[in-house]
């Protein structure tokens, strides 16, 4: 059987590659391949598995489009960004969480409420200003799934609030993965 939709075929096979490798790193399997050279990356320098991919398909993919052109070589591209991200995501899988810093004027309503009603600790840090003035910081580690909750919350206390989130591959402690 063929399939005739390109794009179709790159999605797909990047959602089903990327599970598979996804299930073999995370069960502390190896293919033998690139994989033990993105380990290796990861262990010391604290690239993730699925960006390692992500560079180090792509100088292959270069080699791809100067033999089979610049259309294939795209698609190629597409398998192997979706990849990358479904196997981060099976990697990581659903202990990922979010950190977000909420820098505010009204930095105690918004506390009361996230542990009202997200249910989550925080932590207040002191900070400076632009203009060195003092400023009181919260820490807040949630869910990816509240993260949404979170911005809501916050927004609707203080639409002025500066909020940073980044993302946290691995949370353990209370209310997380035991560590």
């Amino acid at each position: 059987m063929k399939v005739e939709d390109l794009l179709l075929a790159a999605l797909y096979g990047g959602v089903v590659t990327g599970a598979g490798l996804g299930l073999v790193l995370r069960n502390g399997g190896t293919t033998g391949g690139a994989d033990i050279i993105g380990r290796l990356f990861n262990r010391y320098f604290g690239i993730r598995m699925g960006k390692f991919y992500l560079i180090f398909d792509f100088l292959v993919i270069s080699t791809v489009a100067f033999f089979f052109g610049l259309s294939i070589a795209l698609y190629s591209l597409v398998t192997i960004y979706v990849f990358s991200k479904v196997a981060d995501y099976i990697i990581d899988g659903l202990d990922a969480a979010h950190q977000a810093l909420i820098i505010s004027d009204k930095i105690d309503k918004i506390a009361e409420a996230i542990d009202r009603e997200l249910e989550r600790g925080f932590t207040y840090l002191k900070g400076k200003g632009h203009l060195h003035q003092d400023k009181d910081i919260i820490l807040c580690v949630v869910s990816k799934w509240q993260i949404f909750r979170l911005k809501k919350i916050v927004r609707n206390i203080d639409p002025k609030a500066f909020i940073i989130v980044s993302d946290v591959y691995e949370a353990l402690g209370e209310g997380f993965k035991k560590g």
